[in-house]
């Protein structure tokens, strides 16, 4: 490192699951490589605070099975290229894990790590960070990624900014974004908070293509008791538990999906529907488990205690648990190919970032092995693309010209302003059921937004406001996707 610049083979931005896999693997490649996270290193990311469930064939799920259920979940918009690739190495990458220590249990569809909720997949993120530290791979955290910078032979690096304001410059042959998703923008979800989409906006500034962002799938069943710790309730629970409201109807009987199995893993946009609904009536839902007995907890297919959890702090024995839903993954995003390339020179794109495998609705479990098996790939293909342009001279080190600092000293909103801001008019237009109109409105507000700019009262903000700022132009993109997409299927439902 010598003063603000820095000069690696490959840079990734994100160190959760996908971003990990993707650096070691290209690190055992030879390359040296370099994690940019926001926050301390594994922590805050998406995969961190998940159920710890890696859907894979296994003992009771074949290869072709796994294919059909995630096409079918998908409703056939999903890439069948990239899903072939998912179901035919996951058992692999899985198998690595379990290798480096992961503990896991089977279930019907899935390996379930053994740590408890609300955070089960820790587990395989320590195992991640311990192997890629183990293998050489640098770290810095706590710097939050601005702009790419292009040339004409594709992407050149990036530019960071740190807590303190300073810009860090980053020179690479490669850029892999593992930046999550956008499920933050809304003022009900499950994601860390960083999850403001500001990724996708990074790589389309680069000449990437974004695809599908219309489509967000919310999970139906997050607790929200009051002064209670919000927890996603695991599917099973769907099952042997009954859905009510205030009104003491049965939410399954009322919607008719009382004849679909598995709902909370294949269909949760039609139960995030029903309850969103619900929600917009005024009326309150819980999920009564009062009924459930011994054997019915014991039959958690996921491998989890959770009922003491749920007695601790919902009370749950003596009291319905009241849930909403909740936005919980990004489905669309940056189109790549089966090794995860862009089509822009230089950059690739996995995880949630990415898009392609799901189509219009993500099954339950295929989010964190999509991780490692499109962060193996990730990591691979850009390891291959590096050695291929060895003897091309590394890229210069001028910051991108998209990037200028004193746009931040002239706007109308500080950084937690907008987001506040976003999240309302996402959550009360851009949520399980839309309309026209409201998409409508909730794109003027966030032009509105853009137009009028974001400020930093210090150096310190400066971070939050880069991220924030591209975060709008994803919100733009999303809203005008469904706009454009007029029919209903699968996460994205318009009535009218």
């Amino acid at each position: 490192m010598k003063g603000n610049e820095i000069a690696t083979d490959i840079v990734v931005i994100g160190s959760g699951g996908a971003g990990l896999r993707a650096a070691i693997a290209a690190r055992e490649e030879g390359l040296a490589v370099l994690v940019l996270s926001r926050c301390s290193k594994g922590l805050a990311t998406a995969t961190t605070i998940s159920g710890g469930a890696f859907a894979c064939s296994g003992p009771r799920l074949t290869v072709d099975q796994h294919i059909k259920n995630t096409m079918e979940t998908g409703y056939h918009l999903n890439d069948a290229s990239l899903v072939r690739v998912l179901a035919e190495e996951a058992p692999i990458r899985i198998e690595e894990l379990r290798k480096k220590g992961v503990g896991f249990k089977w279930s019907s569809t899935a390996a379930v790590t053994l740590r408890r909720p609300p955070d089960s997949g820790r587990e395989a993120v320590d195992v991640l960070l311990a192997w890629s530290l183990d293998c050489g791979v640098t770290m810095i955290d706590w710097h939050t990624v601005a702009a790419l910078s292009t040339g004409d032979d594709g992407v050149t690096g990036c530019v960071a900014i740190g807590r303190d304001g300073r810009q860090l410059i980053i020179k690479a042959n490669a850029v892999i974004i593992c930046t999550g998703g956008a499920s933050a923008l809304y003022k009900f979800h499950d994601n860390p908070t960083a999850s403001l989409g500001d990724g996708y906006a990074l790589a389309h500034q680069a000449g990437a293509r974004l695809k599908d962002m219309e489509f967000i799938q919310f999970y139906p069943l997050i607790t929200c008791e009051p002064r209670a710790p919000r927890m996603l309730i695991q599917p099973f629970l769907a099952e042997t538990g009954l859905i009510i409201n205030d009104k003491n109807e049965n939410l399954l009987e009322k919607y008719g999906l009382t004849e679909v199995k598995s709902i909370a893993m294949k269909s949760r946009d039609r139960l995030s529907r029903a309850l969103f609904k619900e929600c917009l009536s005024g009326n309150s839902i819980y999920l009564d488990l009062r009924m459930l007995g011994e054997k019915d907890w014991d039959n958690n297919p996921l491998g989890h205690n959770v009922r003491e959890s749920f007695n601790r702090l919902y009370q749950a024995d003596t009291k319905p648990v009241r849930i909403t839903p909740a936005a919980h993954f990004t489905i669309g995003g940056i189109v790549i190919d089966d090794w995860a390339r862009t089509g822009v020179e230089g950059l690739f794109a996995a995880g949630e970032s990415a898009c392609g495998l799901h189509g219009a609705n993500r099954m339950g479990g295929n989010a964190l092995s999509e991780t490692l098996v499109f962060g193996y790939r990730a990591g691979i293909a850009a390891a291959r693309y590096c050695r291929e342009r060895s003897d091309k001279s590394r890229p210069g080190t001028s910051a991108p010209d998209s990037f200028n600092p004193l746009r931040y000293s002239e706007g109308k909103h500080l950084p937690r302003q907008a987001v506040g801001a976003l999240r309302e008019t996402f959550w009360n237009f851009c949520g399980p059921v839309r309309h026209k109109e409201g998409l409508a409105q909730a794109l003027a507000s966030v032009r509105r937004l853009k137009d009028e700019g974001l400020r930093c009262d210090d150096a310190s903000q400066l971070s939050q406001a880069v991220a924030v700022s591209n975060s709008i132009e994803t919100a733009q993109v999303i809203v005008q996707s469904a706009l454009d997409r007029k029919e209903s299927i699968g996460a994205h439902y318009r009535e009218d």
